[in-house]
């Protein structure tokens, strides 16, 4: 099989799973689907080496002042916050202006 239509596949395969993820996101309880989407950024900071030591490299980069226990924390939160945007994109097909409430947190309005 040459190589472009190997790698077609794959992005075929990827494509799928990414599709059920965010149907089985949308079925869970949203404060429990967020905390997990959380948990999975986390996960993936741990397991994918290469993004990490590209993240952290970038952010020294970007960062020159800040020491490596404080670059380390950001790259931490960067992919958090990376699982916070895959709820994010999980569950805004389903908000609406009858139940908003349920998915978007907000301070200091009255």
């Amino acid at each position: 099989m040459a190589k472009n239509k190997k790698n077609k596949h794959l992005d075929y395969i990827a494509y799928l799973l990414f599709v059920l993820i965010l149907f089985l996101l949308r079925k869970l309880p949203s404060k429990f689907s967020k905390r997990l989407c959380i948990k999975l950024g986390k996960a993936v900071y741990q397991l994918d080496k290469r993004h990490r030591e590209i993240a952290l490299k970038n952010l020294r980069l970007a960062f020159q002042q800040k020491s490596d226990s404080e670059i380390r924390d950001i790259s931490h939160k960067v992919f958090e916050n990376l699982g916070r945007t895959l709820y994010d994109y999980a569950v805004l097909p389903a908000i609406n202006k009858n139940n908003f409430r349920d998915y978007i947190e907000y301070e200091g309005v009255s």
